[in-house]
């Protein structure tokens, strides 16, 4: 009742009482004359009466309007903050949730209601109080700021905050909990990813370290490695009429000059600058890889290749073919090596059916990769092995060279089934081919002074 509307029927109530209090005054005076009195005192208390009831009425009423609008208050100020309202028995089941529940939550009430923590999977990771209360309900605490999650199907958990008190009668018996509760799903999931920026600037961290100190070694190898090259140079041309000797010479100057390419390849690498890339066949430097790879494979260890023997022309620098190629095979050697001591490698070598361009695999019988870690393989320090085994560093090599030439790497594997990598590269077009040959041909000249 509005406060005008109080105005108009008090005076109508006591009007209406004073008419009816006339009426029975007119109706007992003239049938008995002598109980005026008492009948006007029996008026008087019906009057005094109906106000007090009218007072009460509208008492009532107010109180009525203030606590639903005190309630309203106390809805509105929780939806504004993205809190929702909740309530549980003595025996911890839901049974009350604010109107802004579903919309706060995207969750439906009635999941929720006549249900325990326990029965919603609240996660394993249940607060430490909560715990007690299940096991100990006879001394229930308040609690503050803790942290639920529960698990969805086909989405991410669902994860809240919640502050509670606990609710007791008179005598001090337990009701249960009433409190506030908010999603952070949100916020954690940011936090996440957060902490997996940092771990990636951290690893960026690392590989930097990294890379001054190797760039430092690669520096002092390339140094020392030039008297080498050149006091076996000077030897061939001294024992020219010597085979063997001449030979075995030439094999030590290959490998020498091979380590001089790795070695500039990571300096080039290391300094960010562009590598000396030209049109070759893919054929050259994959049948070197194997000439090295043969001669360095563990025993029990067999590798067999597969190349098609139709010319590949690539845009490529030699040293990062073969830094491809070995580091899949070495990959492979130790996937192998996990679970047995025997094992066949297969290197292919073939034009791609559906792509203009070619393919490089590398496919192992050994364990095999699990599903969820293909997408994690190519990432810098990541992998399954020991530490003194693998260092995380080869399949990023191979994943970062292959985007620098243009391809792409994937891998094809089930567990005890081995796997596959296959690196594609692009086909050289006609005008790059003509492009890069009179530098390739200037380069074999200066390697062959």
């Amino acid at each position: 009742m509005t406060r005008w509307q109080a105005r108009i029927w008090l005076p109508l109530v006591i009007a209406l009482t004073g008419l009816g209090a006339g009426a029975l005054y007119a109706v007992h005076f003239a049938a008995a004359p002598d109980d005026l009195s008492r009948l006007i005192a029996g008026e008087a208390i019906l009057i005094v009466a109906f106000g007090l009831l009218l007072a009460l009425a509208m008492r009532h009423d107010r109180l009525r309007r203030r606590l639903a609008a005190s309630e309203q208050r106390l809805h509105d100020v929780a939806a504004a903050s993205g809190n929702w309202l909740w309530e549980t028995g003595p025996d911890l089941r839901f049974t009350y949730l604010s109107a802004n529940f579903g919309e706060a939550t995207g969750q439906d009430p009635a999941r929720v209601l006549g249900r325990n923590g326990a029965e919603l999977h609240f996660g394993r990771d249940m607060p430490e109080h909560w715990q007690r209360q299940l096991t100990d309900p006879a001394n229930p605490r308040p609690f503050r700021d803790h942290i639920f999650t529960v698990p969805l199907p086909s989405r991410e958990p669902f994860v809240f905050r919640a502050c509670g008190v606990p609710l007791f009668d008179a005598e001090r018996r337990f009701l249960g909990y009433r409190g506030i509760a908010k999603d952070i799903t949100a916020l954690v999931l940011a936090e996440r990813d957060t902490r997996r920026l940092e771990a990636d600037l951290y690893r960026a961290q690392r590989m930097e370290a990294l890379g001054v100190f190797a760039g430092g070694v690669a520096h002092d190898v390339n140094n020392a490695l030039s008297p080498i090259l050149t006091v076996i140079r000077s030897m061939m041309r001294r024992l020219e009429d010597r085979p063997r000797e001449h030979e075995s010479l030439a094999l030590a100057f290959e490998a020498a000059q091979r380590c001089r390419d790795l070695v500039s390849g990571l300096l080039a690498l290391i300094r960010r600058e562009q590598a000396a890339d030209r049109a070759i066949d893919l054929k050259g430097p994959v049948a070197d890889a194997i000439s090295v790879l043969r001669k360095s494979l563990p025993r029990g260890i067999r590798l067999i290749t597969e190349i098609e023997p139709v010319p590949m022309p690539v845009i490529s620098a030699p040293i990062k073919i073969l830094q491809i190629v070995a580091n899949l095979v070495d990959n492979a050697i130790q996937a192998i090596g996990e679970t047995a001591a025997t094992g066949e490698i297969t290197l292919r070598l073939a034009a791609a059916a559906d792509l203009d361009g070619y393919l490089i695999e590398v496919i192992d019988d050994g364990p095999g990769i699990p599903a969820g870690l293909h997408g994690k393989i190519f990432e810098p320090f990541f992998t399954t092995r020991s530490a003194e085994v693998g260092r995380g560093l080869g399949l990023t090599t191979v994943h970062s060279l292959a985007r620098g030439l243009g391809g792409r790497v994937s891998v094809v594997s089930r567990p005890e089934h081995g796997a596959k990598f296959i690196v594609f590269l692009p086909r050289a077009t006609a005008d790059a081919m003509e492009a890069n040959l009179a530098d390739a041909s200037n380069s074999e000249q200066q390697q062959q002074s």
